[in-house]
C-alpha cells in the first residue's frame, strides 16, 4: 500500500511510503510468553476413546456438543467493540512458583516447551524449568469485559491485563459442567496441545490458571470473530479470498502435522479472523498428538468427516492425519459454494461421504474444481498433500500475484506503529496513501487492469473501502481514530474550497484524529489528477503547513551515482540548492503506486518552495522516521539553546537525504496559485508589464502581447515574457521569431483566452467597444498573480 507520511511538530508535518503482526504485538508475545512460561503440566495416560460424533448446529455461537464447550466465537462484531483494543505491553514482574494444572495425552518424547521451540519447531531457548518461576495468575489480575461467545460448557470474554493493558480472551470453564459432561481430559489435551503450538495461523493459548469451580484459558484476541459468521454474511467467498484462506490453511495444518497433531474438527466455527483479516484454527478440543501419526477414534463434526472414520469396525481401523486434508476439501468447497457437499439428513450424509457422491456446480473455476476432487479422495494417500496444495495452480493463481503486495501490507503496521509513537511524542500525523485501484483489481479478482475510465473508476471505489478498512483496523488496534480525506486537484483549484480543507485537517488535529488522504480516483480523470502520489504528499503538506514531509522510497538517500551500478557512489545528506541538484535518481519506483524518485525531487521542488523541510528515506525502514525527527529536535533545540551546547547531539541518525527549506517560502495563497492550480493556457506578456507586476501592479490588457491555449474566465493560465514583437507578427509563433520566452508565475484571469486575444495590446477604455461589456479593466488583478522564486522554474 503505497503511501506517504506527514510528521508535525507545533504545526503539522507529512510521510510517503510506497506501503505480520505490528512490532508492539511482536514484542507483546514476547513479554507475555516472559509471564505465562512457566506455568506447567503433569501428564497423565488416558484412553483414546472416549470421543464421539456430534452434529453441526449451524444457527448457533458453537457446536452442539464441542469437547471444551467453548470456542473464542465472535470475537468482534462491531465497531464498538474495537475502542476495547489497547496498545499490548506486558511486563515480565513474576517471581513466584510454578502454577501447575493435570492434563492428558503427554507430547511425544523430546517435545520441548513452548518456548523452546519457533514456529518451525527448531530449539531457540533453555527450558522453561530453567527459569525463574513466575506470580500465581489469578482472576484479579484482569479487567473483564464484554462477552464474545457463549458455549456449552463456559463463556469467553474480552479481557485486559490491568497491570499493562494487554488485550486478551478469556475463556471461562466451569468445572461441574465439564464433569458432567465428561470431557475433564479432553479440557486438558486440549490445553497440553494448544499451550504448545506457535503459529501466525494457529490461535495463541497464553496460560491458564484455576480457582475451586472454574479453569481460565488466556486465548489469543482475535479481533474480526468467527469466519462462519462472515462466511453467512457473504453467501460463499469470492475465489481470491477462497484461496487465500485455503492457502493459510494449508500452512497451519502442515505446522501441526509436523508436530504430529491432528486437528479432527476443522470447519468455519472453528476458525477465527485476526484484527489483519489472517485465520486462526482454534477450538483444538477434538485434536489429538499422534507420535505414530496413527489414531482409530471417530469424532468430529459429521459434515466434515473423512470416509475412513465411518468404516464399520472402527476398532480395527486406523486413520492418519490425512483426515485433516478431506475436511479441507470440505471447507474450500463450503468457501466456494456456501454450503457442505455432503449435507443431508444424518444416515444420507453418511452414505454420501462413503461414496464422495458430490458435485461441484458450474459456477466454479476448473482450477478450484480440480482442487476439491484432489482432497476428497476416498483412499486417504492418494490425497493431494499439503505441499502440493501450496503449489497447486488455483493457490499460486491467487496468493503468488500478491507476494510483494502481502509484504508491503504487513510492513504497512510498522509505519502504523511508528505513526503512533510520533502522535504519542505529541507530533500530528497526516498519511497519504494511494493504491486503490490495484487493491479493487485484487478485490474484485480482475486479472488486468481494464481500458475503460468508468471501470477503472469504479474498481478504485471498491479499493478505497479495503483501504481504508485495512487502515482503520490497523489504527484501532492502538486506540487511534484515523479519517478519510479524498482529493483531486478539482477540490484545491477553488479559493474557497482550498480553505475549507485546511479547515478540515486543523479540525481534525484538535480532536486527535490522523487524517488518510488519498487522491480521490473513483472520480478523477487526468485533467483533474495530481499525477502522482508525491506531488499530492507535496501539495498536502504545504496546505497544512507541515515542518516536515517525508518522501519514502526504495533506497536510503539520495546518491551522486547510481549505488546498484558505481560502488563509489556517495549518499547526499543534505541539499540546500534543489535547482543545482546533479544526481542519479534512477528508481524502482513503485509498482502498485506511482512515482518514482524523479517525482520526489519534483515534490521536494514543491514543499521546500512552501517552507516544509523535506526528507527522503527508505520506505522498509519505517521506524526511520521517528530517529530522523528525534535527531532533528535535538540538533534544534541545540542550535536554539541560549549557551553553546558543543557535543549534545551525539546520535547519528539513520542514512537520509535532507532538503532544506526556502529561505523566502512563498505564502498559502501563492503556493496554492502556483501548484494548486492545473493552467488552462499562457499568456505571454512584455518586460514593461512585468516590471509592473513586480511592483505589485494588476495586468493591463495594454502588457498582453499574445495568447496560447483555450481558457475560461477564472481559470490558471502561465504568465510567459516575451520581447514586444513588431505590429506584423503578432499573430506568429514567438518560439520562430527568435524570442526566449521565460515562464514567470501563474495567474487567475477575468476573461476568457477569446476575449483576451481581442483586447491584447489595447488601452483598458477601450474593453467596452471591443467586447461589448467591460466586466474588469485588468485582465488579471496583482492578487491573483503569483511568481516563481528567482531561478526557480516552475514544476508542470
Amino acid at each position: 500500500l503505497p503511501f506517504c507520511f506527514f510528521l508535525y511538530f507545533n504545526h503539522y508535518f507529512p510521510i510517503d511510503y510506497s506501503p505480520s503482526p505490528l512490532d508492539v504485538l511482536a514484542m507483546t508475545t514476547k513479554t507475555l510468553e516472559s509471564r505465562f512460561e512457566h506455568l506447567s503440566v503433569k501428564d497423565e495416560n488416558v484412553s483414546n476413546n472416549s470421543c464421539g460424533t456430534y452434529a453441526k448446529n449451524k444457527g448457533s455461537l458453537s457446536t452442539a456438543v464441542s469437547l471444551s464447550g467453548l470456542g473464542t466465537t465472535a470475537q468482534l462484531n462491531n465497531g464498538a467493540n474495537r475502542s476495547n483494543l489497547l496498545k499490548l505491553a506486558l511486563q515480565n514482574t513474576n517471581d513466584n512458583k510454578v502454577n501447575s494444572i493435570n492434563v492428558s495425552s503427554s507430547p511425544a518424547k523430546g517435545t520441548l516447551s513452548h518456548r523452546n521451540v519457533d514456529e518451525n519447531g527448531d530449539q531457540r531457548q533453555p527450558s522453561l524449568y530453567d527459569q525463574p518461576a513466575p506470580k500465581k495468575l489469578h482472576l484479579g489480575m484482569f479487567e473483564i469485559g464484554k462477552p464474545l461467545g457463549k458455549g456449552k460448557f463456559g463463556r469467553v470474554y474480552l479481557a485486559k491485563e490491568r497491570s499493562s493493558g494487554f488485550v486478551c480472551a478469556l475463556k471461562v470453564l466451569h468445572k461441574s459442567e465439564l464433569q458432567q459432561g465428561g470431557v475433564q481430559k479432553q479440557v486438558r489435551r486440549e490445553i497440553e496441545i494448544q499451550s504448545n503450538l506457535r503459529h501466525p495461523n494457529v490461535l495463541r493459548l497464553y496460560g491458564h490458571f484455576q480457582d475451586s469451580k472454574r479453569i481460565f484459558l488466556i486465548l489469543e484476541f482475535a479481533g474480526r470473530g468467527e469466519l462462519y459468521k462472515h462466511l453467512r454474511k457473504e453467501h460463499r467467498f469470492p475465489e481470491w479470498k477462497a484461496a487465500q484462506y485455503i492457502a493459510q490453511m494449508a500452512a497451519a495444518l502442515k505446522y501441526l502435522h509436523k508436530k504430529h497433531v491432528m486437528h479432527r474438527d476443522i470447519k468455519p466455527e472453528n476458525i477465527l479472523v485476526g484484527i489483519h483479516g489472517e485465520i486462526k484454527i482454534s477450538d483444538f478440543g477434538w485434536s489429538v498428538h499422534a507420535p505414530n501419526n496413527r489414531r482409530q477414534t471417530m469424532c468430529g463434526t459429521l459434515d466434515y468427516l473423512p470416509p475412513e472414520m465411518l468404516k464399520p469396525g472402527s476398532q480395527d481401523n486406523y486413520y492418519s492425519e490425512k483426515v485433516d486434508l478431506w475436511s479441507l476439501g470440505v471447507l474450500t468447497y463450503e468457501f466456494l459454494v456456501g454450503e457442505a457437499p455432503f449435507e443431508d439428513t444424518p444416515v444420507m450424509t453418511q452414505r454420501r461421504i462413503a461414496r464422495a457422491d458430490m458435485t461441484v456446480p458450474s459456477f466454479v473455476s476448473p482450477e478450484a474444481k480440480d482442487l476439491i476432487k484432489r482432497l476428497l479422495v476416498l483412499d486417504p494417500e492418494k490425497r493431494i498433500s499439503l505441499d502440493e496444495i501450496q503449489k497447486h495452480p488455483w493457490i499460486l493463481k491467487h496468493c503468488l500475484k500478491d507476494d510483494r503486495v502481502t509484504k508491503r501490507s504487513s510492513g504497512s503496521s510498522k509505519e502504523v506503529e511508528t505513526a503512533a509513537k510520533l502522535r504519542r511524542d505529541g507530533h500530528n500525523v497526516v498519511l497519504v496513501s494511494s493504491g486503490a485501484v490495484g487493491v479493487g483489481l485484487r478485490r474484485m479478482d480482475v486479472e488486468e487492469r481494464p481500458k475503460s475510465l468508468p471501470r477503472i473508476q469504479a474498481l478504485a471505489a471498491v479499493g478505497q473501502c479495503r483501504l481504508m478498512s485495512l487502515w482503520d483496523g490497523l489504527f484501532s488496534h492502538l486506540r487511534l481514530p484515523v479519517a478519510q480525506v479524498l482529493l483531486t486537484r478539482n477540490d484545491i483549484a477553488d479559493r474557497t474550497q482550498y480553505v475549507n480543507a485546511q479547515n478540515t485537517f486543523s479540525q481534525l488535529f484538535d480532536m486527535g484524529v490522523i487524517p488518510i488522504v488519498n487522491e480521490n480516483d473513483t472520480i478523477a480523470v487526468s485533467e483533474i489528477k495530481f499525477g502522482d502520489n508525491d506531488t499530492l504528499s507535496a501539495i498536502t503538506a504545504a496546505m497544512v503547513k507541515a515542518d516536515y514531509l517525508f518522501l519514502m522510497t526504495d533506497v536510503d538517500c539520495l546518491y551522486t551515482a547510481n549505488p546498484r551500478h558505481n560502488p563509489n557512489a556517495s549518499p547526499i545528506e543534505v541539499v540546500s540548492d534543489i535547482s543545482s541538484l546533479e544526481a542519479d535518481v534512477s528508481s524502482a519506483g513503485s509498482s502498485l503506486g506511482t512515482g518514482g524518485m524523479s517525482t520526489k525531487i519534483v515534490a521536494a521542488k514543491l514543499g521546500t518552495s512552501a517552507g516544509v523541510t523535506t526528507i527522503i528515506t527508505k520506505s522498509s525502514k519505517p521506524g526511520n522516521v521517528h530517529e530522523i525527527v528525534k535527531y532533528l529536535q535535538q540538533v534544534k533545540q541545540e542550535e536554539n539553546a541560549p549557551i553553546p551546547m558543543n557535543g549534545a547531539v551525539t546520535e547519528v541518525p539513520p542514512l537520509h537525504t535532507r532538503f532544506l527549506p526556502s529561505d523566502h517560502p512563498v505564502q498559502s495563497r501563492t503556493f496554492w496559485l502556483l501548484h494548486g492550480l492545473k493552467p488552462h493556457g499562457t499568456i505571454f506578456i512584455d518586460y514593461g508589464a512585468y516590471s509592473a507586476l513586480q511592483k505589485k501592479a494588476s495586468l493591463l490588457p495594454a502588457g498582453v502581447v499574445g495568447v496560447d491555449g483555450h481558457f475560461a474566465q477564472q481559470e490558471a493560465v502561465r504568465l510567459v515574457v516575451v520581447q514586444r514583437l513588431s505590429p506584423d507578427s503578432l499573430n506568429g509563433d514567438f518560439l520562430h521569431h527568435g524570442q526566449e520566452p521565460k515562464e514567470v508565475g501563474r495567474a487567475l484571469v477575468n476573461y476568457g483566452s477569446l476575449e483576451i486575444e481581442r483586447i491584447k495590446g489595447h488601452r483598458s477604455t477601450q474593453i467596452q467597444t471591443l467586447l461589448g461589456y467591460a466586466d474588469s479593466e485588468y485582465v488579471a488583478l496583482r492578487e491573483n498573480i503569483s511568481f516563481f522564486q528567482q531561478d526557480d522554474p516552475p514544476l508542470r
